[in-house]
């Protein structure tokens, strides 16, 4: 969805979340949930730090075999 490679610090994620959580409050959702690769840190990082996201859980393979995948949950 959005390249941090290329457009890191431009503020793209930041707004692109906004809007995922404004969806998501529309219809009344409770939580939020993301899948992060170990291979993206800086994903991990931005969910984490940034947008207030808790691990709940890993799992490994669940996207690509042997890579390890972080769960993360955000209560609305």
């Amino acid at each position: 969805m959005v390249d941090a490679q290329n457009n890191g610090g431009r503020g793209f994620g930041a707004k692109l979340f906004i809007k995922a959580v404004e969806h998501a409050r529309s219809v009344k959702a409770e939580n939020l949930l993301v899948t992060v690769s170990e291979e993206k840190p800086e994903s991990y990082y931005f969910f984490v730090n940034k947008c207030g996201f808790k691990e709940t859980c890993k799992e490994i393979g669940k996207y690509k075999e042997g890579v390890e995948e972080s769960i993360l949950i955000k209560k609305l």
